[in-house]
């Protein structure tokens, strides 16, 4: 099954962003496009997090492995979508710059029917003002 997921920030309707991506397809995947999309730099760090009812952060789905023996992190290159996305988990937070704690609400929206001539991950629709990423550059460290 492809999914559809629709990006968002989470105080602001001033941006949203539709990308589907395939459920076999990995979190490392959907990273990737989501870089490409909204043209970040991606050697910076971004974890997908899991949430509760609540919307506490639950789980850690990150770009590398880590030491944190309390938490079960997972890698996003070795962690599918149909892995995580599941009927008591539909909403994501997606971390894009750690730094100043930005992040997106990632939310389920639903199947995604895939023309034959789609490469996915795709990018379905991006509209409103990109929300700027951290950069050394900018003398904002």
């Amino acid at each position: 099954m492809d999914y559809r997921f629709e990006i968002s920030l989470p105080t602001s309707s001033d941006f949203r962003c539709e990308i589907a991506v395939g459920g076999e397809q990995t979190f490392q995947q959907f990273h990737d496009k989501i870089v490409e999309t909204l043209n970040y730099d991606s050697s910076q760090m971004a974890s997908f997090f899991t949430l509760d009812r609540m919307g506490n952060r639950v789980k850690e789905i990150a770009l590398m492995t880590t030491e944190d023996e309390e938490n079960e992190t997972l890698v996003m290159d070795n962690t599918k979508i149909s892995d995580i996305i599941k009927p008591g988990c539909l909403e994501l937070e997606y971390v894009y710059d750690f730094f100043s704690n930005k992040y997106f609400k990632v939310e389920y929206a639903g199947e995604y029917i895939r023309d034959s001539s789609d490469v996915m991950p795709v990018c379905v629709a991006c509209e409103g003002d990109i929300p700027e990423q951290f950069s050394y550059e900018d003398g904002n460290a």
